[in-house]
């Protein structure tokens, strides 16, 4: 009953609930009215099935009476200590006591109290703040299917914790702190992050993977503070994994990449753009044929940067040699009890690129293919893009890429890769463009700045 009403804009607050989780009724919050034989009586709507000529009473005197009561109960032992809760501004108990609670409790006795606890991953357990809902416990159950987390004791000394030898560690973890509607589970690293309501938040797509995840990016004065998932039942339905989740922090690293750089090993040296530009493409043009020319694309370029750039490769320097560079997880898809699925193509818009190359006539080939050809001798200059953060080389592919006679890298970050370059390009990330990306699915999603 509750679902069917939240979808026809009925809302009926809960605490316990979520829709993608079992209905265990335990908060009591989203009782209502229903008319039956003996008149109206008084029932759960998150477990209540409905059916034909069902009168139900969402409001009135009982039903308020009962959900301040609900309310009352929850508030016995939970600090009152907002204003430096993790979740303040965002915590569903706040809002429901602030519109259906009573504005003074009658409760005197000293409230209990319990240290904070790590349960794994960063993932902090404030006891004193539960409420016993268990969305973190069945999410671990239904969806990850790991089962680390129980309720352990009774009654007010009710807490959720992780079974002894065990940490929380699967790959969702993180999406229990998002399911918490107090301030009980929280992230350890978010210690120092803005409160939520001094965040903006941005939509847009985790560059993670190929899944495509629909995430909201809170930033505030330019900076990326978390990463939450947005609802999107096609493609990630309520959830994120972890590695997309805190997956972002080389944005904001030391080794970005400032200025362009020209030279190899000492003779490196900070340029202008219209020099770094002007060396990179005058090379290109006068010194090597279109034969001897390579460029080799990752798949965090968007869809629009990866027609550009072949527009670039195939009008400027007349090469049909474009490659795809792309990154891969040795376990490979990870699919959970819901569907939800880790994807083992770790490059956001590798089918993107594919079938952008393919609309102008192109095959991108595997990078395999060129590293044979540079090996060979055949090719002898390449461009090279990056854009997904660390860049860990193979020892073939350094040695390929040291003894290239011209190598420009257009990147995020200073690494082997960018110490290799003859000429390297500061780029930017996916948090720092407007373009789209094709999940592996085949649905084209926007990307947001």
């Amino acid at each position: 009953m509750l679902l069917v009403a939240l979808e026809q804009g009925v809302y009926i607050p809960h605490l316990c609930f979520h829709p993608a989780l079992s209905a265990p009724a335990g908060c009591r919050l989203c009782l209502v009215e229903v008319k039956g034989a003996a008149g109206w009586e008084m029932v759960t709507s998150c477990d209540t099935r409905i059916v034909d000529g069902m009168v139900v009473n969402t409001e009135g005197e009982r039903v308020a009476q009962a959900r301040a009561a609900v309310l009352e109960f929850a508030l016995l032992n939970h600090p009152l200590d907002c204003p430096v809760c993790d979740k303040a501004g965002e915590c569903e108990l706040q809002e429901h006591v602030h519109v259906h609670g009573c504005a003074v409790g009658r409760f005197d006795e000293k409230k209990l109290t319990q240290p904070k606890k790590v349960l794994g991953k960063g993932v902090l357990l404030h006891a004193e703040r539960c409420i016993g809902c268990t969305r973190c416990v069945r999410f671990c159950d239904e969806i990850a299917g790991t089962s680390e987390l129980g309720i352990f004791a009774r009654g007010a000394r009710v807490e959720v914790g992780v079974f002894p030898g065990v940490e929380l560690g699967n790959d969702l973890a993180g999406n229990v702190v998002d399911l918490c509607p107090v301030g009980a589970l929280t992230d350890g690293e978010l210690a120092v992050a803005p409160p939520a309501w001094k965040l903006k938040g941005i939509d847009s797509i985790c560059p993670g993977c190929s899944a495509g995840c629909n995430v909201r990016v809170d930033v505030q004065r330019g900076r990326i503070f978390r990463l939450r998932p947005r609802v999107n039942l096609d493609v990630n339905r309520y959830w994120m994994c972890d590695d997309g989740r805190y997956g972002w922090r080389y944005v904001h690293a030391e080794r970005r990449l400032g200025t362009p750089r020209c030279g190899r090993g000492t003779a490196e040296r900070s340029v202008s753009w219209d020099e770094a530009i002007g060396a990179a493409s005058q090379r290109l043009v006068q010194q090597f044929g279109p034969e001897s020319i390579a460029v080799i694309c990752s798949g965090f370029q968007t869809n629009e940067e990866g027609f550009l750039l072949a527009r670039l490769a195939t009008d400027l320097w007349r090469t049909q040699q474009l490659a795809l560079w792309s990154r891969s997880d040795g376990r490979g898809d990870v699919k959970f009890t819901d569907g939800f699925t880790l994807r083992g193509d770790r490059s956001p818009n590798t089918r993107g690129l594919r079938e952008v190359g393919a609309g102008l006539g192109l095959e991108l080939l595997p990078s395999e293919f060129i590293w044979s050809k540079i090996e060979r001798g055949e090719i002898r200059a390449v461009l090279l893009l990056g854009g997904g953060g660390e860049v860990e080389l193979e020892e073939r592919v350094r040695r390929v890429l040291e003894h290239l006679e011209w190598l420009v890298v257009v990147d995020i970050l200073d690494s082997e890769l960018t110490r290799l370059a003859d000429v390297v390009l500061p780029g930017v990330s996916a948090f720092e463009k407007e373009g789209s990306f094709t999940n592996v699915d085949g649905r084209v999603q926007w990307v947001r700045r």
